[in-house]
């Protein structure tokens, strides 16, 4: 089963930030447009997860506590085909000035 977490993330105007994927390939959906998250390693939690995802792509280290959980999606995965399980979370209140960008742009 994949197992993945993604997040949405507001900054302190209440805007959507949003990945542009590398468009490079190997990777799911190269170039496309997209929420930050990825997938599980190890025995990470959904949450530890995306906090991980988070740091990397943004270079943003936020308490556990800042991600609110939005939903979960258990299911058939449209991309790949098989099982997937996808919990996705909410972050508000990014300051524009702490991002730096190091996955996509």
């Amino acid at each position: 089963m994949r197992e993945i977490a993604s997040t949405l993330l507001f900054d302190t105007a209440g805007r959507f930030l949003f990945q542009q994927r590398d468009n490079i390939a190997g990777i799911t959906e190269p170039g496309k447009i997209g929420l930050f998250g990825g997938h599980k390693e190890g025995n990470e939690t959904f949450l530890e997860c995306i906090a991980r995802e988070v740091s990397e792509e943004v270079g943003i280290n936020l308490p556990l506590e800042r991600f609110q959980l939005l939903t979960v999606y258990e299911g058939i995965d449209v991309e790949i085909g098989g099982p997937i399980r996808a919990e996705f979370f909410v972050v508000r209140n990014i300051s524009l000035t702490q991002i730096r960008v190091a996955e996509g742009a």
